[in-house]
This record gives structure tokens, C-alpha cells and sequence, in this order.
């Protein structure tokens, strides 16, 4: 067992609220990053692609762009609203380009 001086005590909780808040501060841009990509149900729910259009899509190499880790797939919400950007249609009314429900 190692024993430490007063001082040396004071240094390791410095050290480790330093340390705590590092981790924090990663944990933190990880959920930030984890709430950008998405899963195929994710995907479903939020935007309403089906998961077999989502498969087929991947499958014949068109739709959304996604990740592939290992054996999951993975979408980034950006991906997935720039390829409902990029079929947006014009209409008499609004121009897409005017058109804000469909964001």
C-alpha cells in the first residue's frame, strides 16, 4: 500500500477532477454525435422511409448515403436531409425552395 503526504493527496483530487471533467466533456461530444447517426428504425420513425425501401435503396446503391460499421448501417441525419432536400418539387403554388414543411 502506498501512503501519501497531505499534499500529494491534494494533487491526486486535482488530478482526477481534471480528469472527470475530460471525460465529461468527451461523453458529451459523443452524444452529440451519436444523436446525428441514425438507425434504420430511427430513420423510419423520424422521417417515415420504410426499412425495406431503406434496404433496397442501399441494396441497388441509390437513396440516402450511409455508414457501414462492421455489419451495421448507420445513417447521418445530414445525409438523410440533404436526400429529401435533393427530391424536393416544385409546385404552382411555392417554389421548393420556399416551400419550409418539408425540412
Amino acid at each position: 500500500m502506498r501512503v501519501c503526504s497531505i499534499a500529494r493527496r491534494d494533487c491526486g483530487v486535482k488530478r482526477n477532477r481534471k480528469r472527470q471533467v475530460a471525460l465529461a466533456k468527451t461523453n458529451e461530444v459523443m452524444t452529440v454525435n451519436a444523436a446525428e447517426i441514425l438507425s434504420e428504425r430511427e430513420v423510419e420513425s423520424i422521417f417515415g422511409f420504410s426499412i425495406p425501401y431503406l434496404r433496397r435503396a442501399r441494396r441497388e446503391r441509390r437513396g440516402p448515403r450511409f455508414l457501414k460499421v462492421g455489419k451495421l448501417v448507420r445513417y447521418r441525419r445530414a445525409d438523410i436531409e440533404a436526400y429529401l432536400s435533393a427530391h424536393e418539387v416544385e409546385t404552382a403554388d411555392k417554389p421548393a425552395s420556399q416551400a419550409q414543411g418539408l425540412r
